[in-house]
């Protein structure tokens, strides 16, 4: 006949030997290139304006992983609005740093008039980046906006299209 045997274990916790809360590596599971956390964010009616070739913070975020070695990427779906009420060029640069280092740059972004009446460009920029975590700790990213001959750009324009997202995604090492 049928040796199978079959059993049901039902427990409310699972702790360590020290009594701290499991990892997946404790229990032996292996989860590197997995997504061990997803978080979003959302910013509405919050308008920043750069008007200098300067970077500004437009939109800082803090994140604390959940391991202290993944990849960490983070994607930005962003309003802004590059113009230029004085002449023919409407081009800004936007980048995102992390802890100091800049994980994405974009150049020149907007448009140029050769008529020269006064360009401008609204539109909802998808910016992505990766950080690198090695030790679990909160980290910072900062969504910074600058001009490129444009005459402004605006992050997150205060009005009916003025919400602006983030995904963050952290991936196990």
């Amino acid at each position: 006949g049928d040796r199978t045997m079959t059993s049901i274990i039902k427990v409310d916790t699972l702790q360590t030997a020290a009594g701290g809360v499991p990892t997946a590596a404790d229990l032996g599971l292996n989860v590197s290139g997995s997504v061990i956390n997803v978080e979003h964010f959302t910013v509405t009616g919050s308008k920043t304006e750069a008007t200098t070739g300067t970077y500004i913070n437009a939109w800082t975020v803090n994140y604390t992983p959940v391991s202290s070695n993944s990849a960490v990427y983070y994607n930005y779906s962003v309003s802004n609005r590059v113009y230029n009420n004085s002449g023919p060029d409407s081009r800004a640069s936007i980048r995102v740093v992390v802890d100091g280092n800049t994980a994405a740059e974009l150049y020149y972004i907007g448009a140029y008039d050769y008529g020269n009446s006064g360009p401008w460009l609204h539109v909802y920029q998808n910016v992505q980046a990766k950080a690198v975590n090695n030790d679990g700790s909160t980290m910072t990213a900062h969504y910074q906006i600058a001009t490129a001959g444009a005459q402004g750009i605006s992050f997150n324009e205060s009005n009916s299209d003025s919400t602006s997202y983030l995904t963050v995604t952290e991936i196990a090492g």
